[in-house]
């Protein structure tokens, strides 16, 4: 409620010709519906990802009355255009000046710094520890994969135990992982390694597993440090991972409504995600083939085109 009023008085006071929401979809319409403004005196522009499919009803209604609505994923624009509803797309990207490939010197003395051993081999997960992140699969994938490579170890870029979250060391105890093999963010950090950037050059691969995902920066991000990003092929995954530029999970064929919007969720095939991780270990050439188109995808993507976008619609 006192945000609500904030932001309606900021409103009053600054006048502005034009509002725009660059949050999930909920905070439009509160935005829209529910602070008394006369939108005919102002344009109302809403920036947002969609995570899914189908869309909310009441999200839908918003796009009707919305000045501009732009989605953050073609995966987004299409899941509009799919409910009868025209959008553009805000693509969002990296700054190749931040998110850039080590040298095998560096990525050496990286992995030196965070007490890892030079012939580890590193998966990572850089994401929220939050329930449609798929870290459950994650683990078990892990755990599969992990049995006859005692130089596997998994990093997790996130809390251990997340308010909306997993207890991940419950988990991995109840999985049978050892703490050994898995190294958390509050491990890493105080070594030396305060840069995300660092922090994705110590990987040999990445995977995000989302059972729904509006775009998945950390997939991009890795791409952009020559990385090998791993995602489900559902939602935004099929368009960053997709193309030979990652690897792509498959999603098991039944899906569940969510409680974001009504959106499906799926569960990704660990059997697959393991088949995938066997084939980045054991085979370091094509790898290295994939994860430099997924280099270049990332560098095609980048913040100034994203505003470039987003002033396009403006002037219109």
């Amino acid at each position: 409620k006192d945000c609500t009023s904030y932001l309606k008085n900021l409103i009053g006071l600054v006048q502005p010709d034009v509002v725009i929401v660059c949050q999930d979809f909920p905070y439009a319409v509160t935005t829209y519906y529910n602070l008394g403004i006369d939108w005919s005196r102002r344009k109302f522009c809403v920036i947002t990802p969609i995570d899914g499919f189908p869309i909310e009803k009441d999200w839908l209604n918003l796009t009707d009355e919305a000045d501009a609505v732009m989605n953050i994923s073609d995966f987004g624009v299409e899941a509009m255009r799919k409910s009868g509803r025209k959008t553009h797309l805000c693509p969002p990207g990296i700054d190749p000046k931040v998110f850039r490939p080590a040298t095998p010197e560096e990525k050496k003395e990286l992995r030196t710094r965070a007490q890892i051993p030079e012939d580890a081999f590193v998966l990572g997960m850089m994401a929220m520890n939050q329930g449609r992140k798929a870290i459950p699969h994650t683990l078990d994938g892990f755990a599969e994969f992990a049995k006859d490579k005692p130089n596997a170890l998994l990093y997790l870029d996130m809390d251990k135990v997340g308010i909306a979250g997993f207890n991940i060391p419950h988990l991995m105890e109840d999985k049978g992982i050892a703490p050994n093999k898995v190294l958390f963010r509050e491990d890493i950090v105080p070594r030396g390694l305060a840069e995300l950037r660092d922090r994705y050059c110590l990987l040999d691969a990445h995977s995000v597993l989302s059972h729904r995902e509006g775009f998945g920066l950390p997939l991009i991000e890795s791409q952009a440090c020559r990385i090998p990003s791993i995602s489900q092929n559902w939602c935004s995954g099929e368009e960053i991972c997709g193309n030979g530029q990652g690897y792509l999970v498959d999603r098991i064929p039944q899906p569940r409504s969510s409680t974001w919007g009504g959106a499906w969720d799926f569960d990704p095939s660990v059997e697959h995600f393991v088949t995938i991780l066997n084939s980045i270990y054991n085979n370091p050439i094509g790898t290295q083939a994939i994860a430099q188109r997924g280099y270049e995808y990332a560098l095609t993507r980048t913040w100034d085109k994203c505003a470039d976008a987003v002033e396009q619609v403006l002037l219109k």
